[in-house]
């Protein structure tokens, strides 16, 4: 075996490299003076009217373009510009950015990464990376999301009507029938049990589509977070006493009023009430805790059922994700989907864990905002 180092290769074999990447390759001093581009960076430079000022190539003080630039696809060059100017004295070392950047024939995009160079040349390389493809199926796929969504809410608004009357003739075929035998009446009630849970289906499918189509109505109101879970524990409690269930809230002091639509987070809370006494073993207690931290005030609802698994706690939150522990168990799959979106809507996030002493524990987060004038 030869012993002998490989060659290292001379500067026109490295230029030939960089030449040869298909990406727009710059490389800028200290000072953001480009001293060395690559051909794509040429073609890139030619074919843009947002960038000629960048034609020329090195020599070309690459923020001062950044300064300079006006008219179409300038839009972030101020962005850029302060991005590069924190890389360049030494603040950071990486700096991304996504662009529009069309041509007069063609709509295109593009991802800006800046990376800093150490001594003993100081300043940095920038590429220019063509993402144009995977914008255009971003944006089929925003597309296709909304056809879906508008299709999904006609459908359940379409159904609905007939499924109210099959439930409501089983209603009546039932008290029609009181003298019939134990089977009859069993397929009865089957019939309107089947009706409610397929219009508690088409009701949540057309909730989370006008949430997600932006068009659910959104007004704010001054409410007191205890009135809110009060009347929240109101709803659900003949749920809990059917399984001899106690639900316990505590209140920090001191509470702030928030600004949130009293309806939507009535019904998060609602959703969370009752999938914890869904899950609770009869006689077990359901813990709401509420507190306010520096910037928010947080809700905890906590059960003694059999928790999640660590794999799926973020996923119970996905449109019609289920645990498999939760097969025995009625429910849509939507419930905690719409519930993100609401908490979301108001400027919060929700999630769970598993409680150290056993069962789940989720937790909802609403900002501390001014209220609005007059409220």
């Amino acid at each position: 075996m030869s012993s002998e180092l490989p060659l290292k290769p001379d500067i026109s074999a490295a230029l030939g490299i960089v030449n040869a990447l298909l990406a727009e390759v710059a490389v800028v001093d200290r000072e953001g003076t480009i001293v060395l581009t690559n051909n794509a960076w040429s073609r890139f430079a030619n074919g843009s009217a947002a960038s000629s000022g960048l034609i020329s190539g090195v020599g070309v003080n690459y923020l001062d373009v950044c300064r300079s630039a006006s008219g179409g696809g300038s839009e972030g060059a101020q962005d850029v510009l302060a991005g590069l100017q924190d890389l360049l004295s030494g603040n950071s070392q990486q700096f991304c950015f996504e662009y529009p950047c069309h041509s007069p024939t063609q709509r295109r995009w593009f991802l800006l990464q800046a990376t800093s160079l150490s001594t003993p040349f100081q300043g940095a390389v920038l590429l220019h990376i063509d993402i144009t493809a995977h914008k255009l199926l971003e944006e089929r796929l925003e597309t296709l999301h909304k056809e879906k969504t508008r299709w999904m809410a006609m459908a359940a608004h379409d159904l609905r009507n007939p499924v109210s009357a099959v439930m409501a003739n089983s209603e009546l075929i039932e008290q029609e029938f009181t003298g019939a035998g134990a089977e009859v009446l069993e397929m009865l009630r089957s019939i309107n049990s089947s009706s409610q849970f397929v219009l508690e289906l088409l009701d949540d499918l057309l909730d989370i589509s006008v949430i997600e189509s932006g068009a659910i109505e959104f007004t704010p109101e001054r409410t007191d977070i205890r009135s809110l879970v009060a009347d929240s524990i109101s709803v659900v409690r003949h749920l809990a006493t059917r399984k001899g269930i106690s639900i316990h809230a505590r209140y920090s002091d001191g509470l702030a009023a928030l600004n949130l639509e009293r309806r939507q987070m009535t019904q998060v809370l609602f959703n969370l009430l009752g999938n914890a006494i869904k899950f609770c073993p009869d006689g077990a207690m359901v813990n709401i805790t509420v507190w306010q931290g520096a910037a928010d005030v947080v809700i905890d609802v906590q059960d003694n059922g059999p928790g999640i698994p660590r794999d799926a706690i973020e996923a119970i939150f996905i449109p019609f994700q289920r645990l498999a522990e939760a097969s025995s168990q009625r429910g849509t799959g939507l419930g905690l989907a719409i519930c993100r979106r609401i908490v979301e809507r108001h400027g919060g996030r929700i999630w769970a864990e598993n409680a150290t002493g056993g069962g789940a524990v989720f937790h909802v987060s609403l900002p501390l905002e001014p209220l609005p004038p007059g409220v």
